[in-house]
């Protein structure tokens, strides 16, 4: 399945770890003033987790373009 997760908050990006590490394409989408979290999983090619979530799991899309987050969740 294709999700796309809005938000890259500690929330946003739980749920997407927990879905790629299902086995899911996550697109993870956040506003352009919220730099960090979406530079972070980039720059790692996904999100490493440590606590109650622990591992790695690839995001397919990090970034600041809500159309191409909301399109590959999608499917276009």
């Amino acid at each position: 399945m294709r999700v796309a997760v809005l938000g890259s908050g500690n929330g946003g990006c739980a749920v997407a770890f927990d879905w790629a590490r299902h086995g899911h394409r996550v697109s993870l989408f956040d506003f352009e003033r919220f730099p960090d979290q979406i530079r972070g999983v980039n720059d790692a090619g996904g999100i490493h987790a440590e606590g109650e979530l622990e591992g790695f799991a690839p995001i397919h899309y990090a970034g600041h373009d809500i159309e191409e987050a909301l399109g590959d969740a999608a499917g276009h």
